[in-house]
């Protein structure tokens, strides 16, 4: 284990101390050493194994939506892992190995929930081991294989809301007539993709000087898992200086970052760059034009993979700005 190891707190608030820090130098160096934390973190994190798994339901009639709940063992009690809408008979959700139970919910047309069903029971097993054997009573091909299908029979789906149900069983599909070398190689691939972070989205921030409002559009793209790439589009607007009738500012920027997922959807991310700034300040006397390259870094949380909260610090290396937005994202998994 790194004897330097980051938590995300720590991350932003290191963020915020370059924030009032005009000694480029020592700035530089702060953000060195941050980048170094947060590598030592990646390195000494453990991975967790985590299986696509899917939940098949019967449906039922009069139900607008479904309502999953999956709870985990832990410490001898289950513990809420995941709850998740969805209006279709089925969920293909991210588990790492252990006991699980799973219930389901349904919703009318007006939004009113009925009695759920009992809930399931499942469990998540780490592939099973490929057995080699290169002697001669190996000719019966007695290597361990993956489980096939295991079906769950559950009670009656809605009460009340419907009086029979078109099927009574929940399915958890597992991978089939794979070795135990290709199932371990696509669960390694999926327990990868949680970690990548592709995304698409709108923001809307402010500075709280100028500009004082900034709309901007934005990507990311994840070659690799926890590493990401960023390119975006801001366009700032409206000045608190009572003198200028008109105000806007550019900026196109590129950033190269790291993204830490959370067990279920979402994680933390970290990111830095720079663009060029482009704007004008009309005046009654005349205009006043801006031009100058700049680096920012930034800082924030993805929540449920469809929203970002962050923090922006930008700086010229003369003066310091920052910025709070929140936007809406697509992240494609």
């Amino acid at each position: 284990m790194s004897a330097i190891n980051f938590s995300a707190k720590n991350t932003i608030l290191l963020f915020v101390i370059t924030k009032f820090m005009k000694d480029r130098v020592v700035s530089m160096l702060v953000f060195l050493v941050l980048l170094f934390g947060i590598t030592s973190f990646l390195d000494a994190q453990e991975d967790e194994p985590r299986f696509i798994r899917r939940l098949v339901w019967g449906p039922a009639e009069y139900v607008w939506r479904y309502e999953v709940e999956v709870n985990k063992l832990e410490g001898g009690s289950y513990r809420n892992f995941l709850k998740e809408f969805t209006t279709s008979t089925f969920i293909e959700i991210s588990l790492p190995p252990g006991e699980f139970r799973f219930r389901i919910i349904p919703y009318d047309i007006l939004g009113r929930p009925a009695e759920g069903t009992q809930w399931v029971n499942f469990v998540v097993r780490m592939p099973p081991p490929v057995i080699t054997d290169t002697s001669a009573s190996a000719g019966d091909s007695s290597a361990v294989k993956p489980e096939h299908i295991e079906i769950i029979n559950f009670t009656e789906l809605t009460e009340g809301m419907a009086n029979r149900t078109e099927g009574d069983t929940a399915v958890i599909l597992k991978d089939d007539h794979v070795s135990g070398e290709d199932q371990a190689e696509k669960n390694i691939t999926r327990r990868g993709d949680a970690a990548k972070f592709n995304t698409l989205g709108i923001s809307l921030g402010s500075s709280f000087v100028d500009p004082l409002m900034i709309a901007s559009i934005h990507g990311t793209i994840s070659p690799v898992r926890n590493l990401f790439f960023e390119f975006g589009f801001e366009y700032g607007f409206i000045s608190t200086i009572k003198e200028v009738e008109n105000y806007y500012c550019l900026y196109p920027f590129a950033r190269i970052g790291s993204f830490i997922p959370f067990k279920g959807k979402g994680g933390i991310f970290i990111c830095a760059g720079g663009g060029y700034i482009s704007g004008n300040y009309t005046f009654q006397e005349g205009a006043m034009d801006l031009k100058f390259w700049a680096a920012d870094f930034s800082a924030g949380i993805n929540l449920f993979d469809l929203l970002n909260l962050s923090y922006t610090i930008k700086t010229d290396f003369n003066s310091v700005s920052n910025k709070v937005a929140i936007g809406y994202v697509f992240r494609f998994r």
